[in-house]
């Protein structure tokens, strides 16, 4: 799903919330949708894993310490998914050692937000990484722009470079059919002074 940046237009962004206890995912839900986020919430990582296969979400807050498959292994995952490989992840957790900060950026987040969170910062992060998308997603579509037209005007440089080869070619020729014509008459007028004629 594109990322609409506040003031481009009426969609709101979709954000995916992951989150195996369901008090903090009301919590994010109830900072998020009064700030004109639209969310959907899964408890597990096999839950986002599926729900990722119909949604395309413009940005992902993912716990890190879940039952099953934890958040690293749920990002890693998700960045192989087509489609999905450039969605900011922000990873939410309880972990604050530098090492488990380092290893979510490692595995693929933009951003760590440690638990417990606060509102402000929450949607600071959100919104920063939604408009940085969006720069990026408008950056990437700029340059295939700009490559797409490079290469429309190397084919027409191509075709015009043929055109004046071929022009040349003909030219050569006609300069060549010149000269025999000037040295056949040439040859006639000489031959004619001669008095065989």
């Amino acid at each position: 799903m594109t990322v609409f940046p506040a003031g481009k237009s009426a969609v709101p962004p979709l954000l995916l919330l992951v989150d195996d206890v369901p008090r903090n995912l009301a919590t994010l839900k109830a900072v998020l949708e009064p700030a004109g986020y639209v969310t959907v919430t899964a408890s597990s990582g096999d839950e986002a894993l599926k729900v990722l296969r119909s949604l395309r979400p413009g940005l992902i807050l993912l716990d890190i310490r879940m039952p099953g498959r934890d958040g690293f292994e749920v990002c890693r995952e998700i960045k192989t998914m087509a489609g999905l490989e450039d969605t900011p992840i922000i990873f939410l957790s309880g972990l604050t050692e530098t090492e488990d900060k380092v290893a979510a950026f490692r595995h693929g987040g933009v951003d760590f937000i440690v638990k417990p969170w606060q509102k402000e910062e929450v949607l600071a992060r959100v919104r920063t990484h939604l408009a940085l998308s969006s720069a990026l997603q408008e950056l990437q579509e700029s340059r295939e722009e700009l490559d797409r037209r490079v290469q429309e005007r190397t084919a027409a440089l191509q075709r015009a470079n043929a055109e004046l080869v071929s022009e040349v070619r003909q030219r050569r020729k006609a300069e060549q059919a010149l000269l025999r014509s000037e040295a056949q008459l040439k040859e006639s007028q000489r031959i004619g002074k001669l008095g065989y004629w």
